[in-house]
C-alpha cells in the first residue's frame, strides 16, 4: 500500500505563516532601499546643480545668475543654468524662439525621485528644488558672500506640486509675491522657484555678535509634511532623516530635524555674520 505525499491542512498554514512573517521582514528591508537610493539620487542632483551655477559664475565674470525683475521674463536663474546640467539645446531652442518659453519640458535633475507630490503628476517644468533667494535676488559673485560658501545654503529640497496651493516651475526667473497666513495656513502663492523671498519666512538679522531668525517664530523647514500641511513659503524634504541642500562650495549635507532656528536661518544669510551653531 502506498503512502499519500503532500502537506496536510496544519503543515500548509505553518509555511504561510512562515511565509507572511518573511515577507513582513523583507518589506522595511525594501522600504529602507528604496529611501537609501531616493536620496541619493536626490544629492547628485543638487550636487549637479550647484555645480551648474558654479560653471555659470566661471563664464559670467564670476557673477551667478540671478531673478530678473519681471516674473514672467525669460532669463530665470534655474533656466539659464540649464545648458550646465546637458539641457543645452533646449535652452538655446527656447532662447531663439524655436519652440515657446516655458513649453513642457521635464529637466531629471530638477525632479526629486523622492517628491510625493509628482508621484501622480505631469513632473514638466516643474522642479523639487527651491533656490535660495536671499542669494539669487543680486548679482554678487561668490566672493563677497562673508559666511562663506560652505556656510550658505544655495538650493534646498521643496515639494513640486500642490503645496499651500504653490507649484515650484524652474522655468520663471521671479516668483510672484506670496503672503501666507500661518493661522488660516492659505497663501496666494502661483509658480515659484525660490524661498525665503517676498512674502515668504525670511531671515531677520539682528543682534552683536549677529543672529538671524525667521520672521515667523519657530518655522525652519518641514520633515515629510503631508500636501495638506505643506507650507510654500518654506523648504521641505520627503526624507525622514533630514532635509538635503546644496551649498554655496557646491557640497551637499543633510539638516537634521529639529535643527535650530538660529541655525537654519543663519545658513540661508549669505553675509549675516552669524557664527554657525553646534547643530549646523
Amino acid at each position: 500500500m502506498s503512502r499519500r505525499l503532500g502537506f496536510s491542512l496544519i503543515e500548509l498554514i505553518v509555511v504561510l505563516g512562515i511565509v507572511a512573517v518573511l515577507i513582513g521582514l523583507l518589506l522595511p528591508a525594501i522600504q529602507s532601499v528604496r529611501e537609501a537610493a531616493a536620496r541619493s539620487q536626490s544629492a547628485n542632483n543638487l550636487r549637479q546643480i550647484a555645480l551648474a551655477v558654479h560653471h555659470y559664475a566661471e563664464a559670467h565674470g564670476g557673477q551667478h545668475p540671478t531673478a530678473p525683475a519681471r516674473e514672467d521674463a525669460l532669463l530665470g536663474f534655474m533656466f539659464v543654468i540649464l545648458p550646465y546640467i546637458e539641457h543645452g539645446d533646449y535652452y538655446r531652442n527656447v532662447r531663439d524662439e524655436v519652440i515657446p518659453f516655458g513649453s513642457a519640458h521635464v529637466i531629471k535633475p530638477y525632479v526629486s525621485p523622492a517628491d510625493p507630490s509628482i508621484a501622480f503628476q505631469d513632473a514638466k517644468g516643474t522642479a523639487s528644488y527651491a533656490g535660495n533667494a536671499k542669494i539669487f535676488v543680486r548679482p554678487s559673485p561668490f566672493r563677497e558672500y562673508g559666511d562663506g560658501g560652505s556656510n550658505t545654503i544655495l538650493f534646498a529640497e521643496h515639494y513640486a506640486f500642490d503645496c499651500g496651493g504653490a507649484q515650484f516651475n524652474w522655468f520663471w526667473g521671479r516668483s510672484p509675491k506670496v503672503v501666507y497666513d500661518p493661522i488660516s495656513g492659505r497663501t496666494s502663492a502661483s509658480r515659484r522657484a525660490s524661498f525665503a523671498d517676498v512674502g515668504d519666512v525670511i531671515p531677520v538679522t539682528s543682534g552683536n555678535p549677529p543672529v538671524s531668525v525667521g520672521s515667523v517664530p519657530g518655522l525652519t523647514f518641514q520633515v515629510r509634511p503631508t500636501l495638506a500641511d505643506c507650507n510654500p513659503t518654506i523648504p521641505q524634504t520627503p526624507h525622514p532623516g533630514g532635509m538635503l541642500v546644496a551649498l554655496g562650495d557646491g557640497s551637499v549635507r543633510t539638516l537634521a530635524p529639529g535643527m535650530s532656528a538660529v541655525a537654519f536661518w543663519g545658513a540661508v544669510t549669505p553675509d549675516g555674520g552669524e557664527t554657525p551653531g553646534s547643530d549646523w
